[in-house]
């Protein structure tokens, strides 16, 4: 009797066309490929969206607009870097054939953050373009921002972790 799929897995499937988990030793490798690829062309947009005129009430809170816009973009840049070129392409995570389903679960769910959190900036970068000209709601903004920012970089290094066998 085969086992049911993780929910994570079901929503990572959905999202992401060719990605199949790491349940069989021969997709491993793609399916690692595919949800860094997708990341990546998240942050890709995230980034342009950043790039974008945000325009605030006044000068001294449109040098702190702009300081912020900075420190996100340098921090999306990072996880970028991280997505692109992983410490653990050559780890024995991609070999092994089974892997703990617990272990699994928990990858899955942290891949299944990240694509959220995207989303999530995705949605405030939106919003802060339509209203953020006051320095209370452009700070705001940020702050559920960096929240998420956060959110990925721990999820990321998480799923490293467990990919390196650092439980």
């Amino acid at each position: 009797m085969s086992e049911t799929p993780h929910v994570g897995l079901l929503k990572l499937k959905q999202q992401i066309g060719d990605y199949e988990g790491y349940g069989d030793a021969a997709q491993k490798q793609q399916s690692d490929k595919s949800v860094r690829l997708y990341l990546i062309n998240k942050i890709k947009n995230l980034l342009e969206q950043l790039s974008q005129e945000y325009c605030a009430a006044n000068q001294d809170d449109q040098t702190r607009l702009d300081s912020l816009i900075k420190s996100t973009k340098r921090k999306l840049r990072t996880i970028h870097q991280s997505l692109t070129t992983p410490t653990y392409i050559q780890e024995s995570f991609f070999h092994t054939m089974s892997i703990p389903t617990q272990r699994l679960g928990r990858i899955y769910d942290l891949e299944g953050v990240m694509l959220e959190e995207t989303e999530n900036i995705r949605l405030e970068l939106t919003e802060l373009a339509k209203d953020g000209k006051e320095r209370s709601t452009f700070e705001d903004y940020f702050l559920h921002i960096d929240a998420y920012v956060d959110n990925i970089n721990q999820a990321l290094f998480e799923r490293e972790a467990l990919i390196l066998g650092d439980e």
